[in-house]
């Protein structure tokens, strides 16, 4: 403060200047802190406050659904949850215990299941919650979830039986993230192995529900003892040893523990899914289109009504009225009635879990199948094409071309034979996107860019190949729906997991181009493939010792065809013909032990070809010199 006798500073000094930048510097920092505050960092991992996850009681659940019946507008966040684990785990008992509302094939309603006591099918039911204020803190920027009130968590119990793969993997196509049962008495099994295999294929991150904890001899000791365990073991996976686990019974009978419990797991759901990569991808499915694409899991007749339809629509909406397209079928329909969760809607959208009243359609046509918008382009009927993959982590057998592979994509599953391949040069320039991590993120470059690009032909890809990207030409035993961008899976379901306790899934990826004449894909693909022949050096000219006559690659009356092979590079080794091994004395240092040439022309009419090798051959060992030719 100046001195009062002193005279008032220019406003312009250099003192004043510096008083009042602080006080901007001071303030910005402080509306920058604010704002923070207000704008949580999308790059953080979300945590959401317990108190934030609010259940919706059946009461106001019927008030939210006489309010919404148009689902278009309404303002429900849809969330499908996979519930995974080995047969007898305690899936559908959890499921029950979470629900507040069930569909007609949910809690293994159908006879034989009852029969048998094991889940045979998926079954649905589903639970509702306020949408958490923190999350729309989060991500502000999404329109969806800033719009919400509600989250909507649908459960796909699916089945635990080994048999029963399939249908497990027909209903991963539909999740966005995972819970995995395990029982705390028995511990991993069989199954769960292949389930922790299909969530790493398709989350970042699952839940981990450790049932039947009430059965431990020293509940909390055990548990946490067990918990201590499963950490350590998912260290090892994808998901690492911060996995979220939860302590679950089913016979609890406080029900504050029963509701803490529900919380603490839809808390860890919620925070397992990616709403930024779904915001910046636009998911598998590009959900800026507006065209229709629903997979369809049952199909029945109610009498004197038509024909219904029950699945998960995929992308875009349907509502009353409409028009869709059965392309297994080559026909249109019109749906008469909607329901969601046996509640009747005149509309619905991306997420939904659907009935659809439809008719005039025969449901023995019919099973697992996509219907879409009348027009859509978003889907192919196809029987094969080529496919960017990458080898499952646990599965230890060798995958060979040739060999048959059931396939699924999205809900559709067929038996294909594969053919599989690689690019011999720097992969990297195949791509337009490339993430060794992440398939989905990868695209692959244009396609006249590929097809001009030699590859490699794989006899097989071996058990410990499994952080690399290859390609298969395959094809499928018929023709199935194959919607745009989506991922599939390739599985070995001959395999019998009780004797080999073997991982059944084998590889996945993503169709890259296809064609309705698959003869056109495997004719403008160049596969090369390292073929052993019988050839031998026949002569060293005495002018050249690095040029040589050799016989076997051609025969006498496909001379014609010998631009063919003009160019071509050949391989050799040398073998001591009395012991079948290399001598000491004759190995060639370079090249891992071989010899390299390359075919200059033919000599004569009798089928011999003239051909220069990268040294001089020694003319006392080229009889053992065994040759191949790429």
């Amino acid at each position: 403060i100046p001195n009062p006798q002193s005279p008032i500073p220019n406003p312009q000094s250099p003192m004043l200047i510096f008083f009042i930048l602080n006080i901007n510097i001071i303030m910005e920092s402080k509306i920058e802190e604010k704002l923070d505050n207000l704008n949580i960092n999308n790059n953080e991992k979300l945590i959401i406050p317990l108190e934030q996850i609010i259940l919706v009681s059946p009461e106001e659940l019927e008030k939210i659904q006489n309010e919404t019946n148009d689902v278009n507008t309404s303002k429900i966040l849809n969330i499908n949850v996979g519930i995974l684990g080995h047969v007898d785990s305690g899936k559908t008992s959890l499921s029950k215990m979470i629900s507040s509302i069930s569909s007609t094939a949910s809690f293994d309603k159908n006879p034989q299941s009852k029969e048998r006591g094991i889940t045979l099918d998926l079954g649905f039911s589903a639970l509702y919650i306020n949408t958490p204020k923190i999350l729309k803190e989060k991500f502000n920027s999404n329109k969806k979830i800033i719009e919400s009130e509600y989250i909507q968590l649908t459960l796909v119990d699916c089945p635990g039986h080994a048999s029963l793969i399939r249908t497990v993997i027909s209903g991963a196509s539909i999740i966005d993230t995972v819970i995995l049962v395990i029982d705390s008495v028995k511990g991993i099994q069989i199954q769960t192995v292949e389930c922790i295999a299909l969530s790493e294929i398709l989350c970042e991150n699952i839940t981990i529900a450790l049932s039947k904890v009430d059965l431990l001899k020293n509940r909390e000791d055990d548990t946490n003892k067990k918990i201590d365990k499963l950490k350590k073991i998912f260290s090892k996976s994808k998901f690492g040893e911060n996995i979220s686990i939860i302590p679950t019974t089913t016979t609890d009978e406080d029900k504050n523990n029963n509701e803490k419990t529900i919380k603490l797991l839809i808390k860890s759901v919620i925070e397992c899914i990616e709403f930024n990569r779904e915001e910046k991808e636009n998911d598998i499915i590009n959900k800026k289109s507006d065209s229709l694409i629903a997979y369809i899991d049952h199909c029945f007749k109610i009498k004197n009504k038509g024909t219904v339809a029950t699945g998960t629509i995929m992308q875009g909406n349907i509502k009353i009225n409409d028009e869709i397209y059965f392309p297994e079928l080559s026909n249109k329909y019109m749906i008469k009635e909607i329901q969601i969760f046996k509640k009747s809607v005149k509309s619905a959208t991306k997420g939904d879990r659907v009935g659809l009243l439809i008719k005039n359609l025969d449901n023995q046509k019919i099973e697992r199948t996509i219907i879409t918008s009348v027009g859509s382009k978003e889907v192919n009927y196809l029987e094969g094409g080529v496919l960017l993959l990458r080898k499952v982590n646990l599965y230890k057998d060798k995958l060979k071309s040739n060999n048959k592979y059931y396939v699924m994509i999205g809900n559709q599953g067929i038996s294909a034979k594969c053919l599989f391949f690689d690019y011999i040069k720097k992969k990297e320039e195949l791509f337009i996107k490339y993430d060794i991590n992440n398939i989905k993120k990868t695209e692959i470059c244009d396609k006249n860019i590929f097809y001009n690009k030699e590859y490699q032909y794989l006899e097989e890809i071996d058990i410990t190949d499994n952080n690399e990207y290859y390609f298969a030409f395959v094809k499928f035993d018929k023709k199935i729906i194959v919607p745009n961008k989506m991922i599939f899976l390739g599985t070995n379901i001959d395999i019998d997991i009780s004797e080999n306790k073997k991982d059944r899934l084998a590889f996945y990826g993503k169709i890259i181009f296809c064609n309705n004449d698959l003869n056109e894909i495997i004719k403008d693909l160049k596969i090369a493939k390292n073929k052993m022949k019988e050839g031998r050096i026949i002569r060293v000219t005495p002018e050249n010792k690095k040029i040589c006559i050799v016989r076997g690659f051609i025969k006498k009356e496909n001379m014609g065809n010998i631009n063919n092979i003009i160019g071509k590079e050949i391989y050799g080794r040398i073998e001591n013909e009395e012991k079948n091994e290399i001598k000491e004395e004759n190995k060639i240092e370079e090249n891992n032990n071989k010899i390299i040439g390359k075919i200059l022309s033919s000599f004569g009419q009798v089928g011999k070809i003239k051909v220069e090798f990268n040294q001089e051959i020694d003319v006392k060992i080229f009889k053992n010199i065994i040759l191949e030719i790429k």
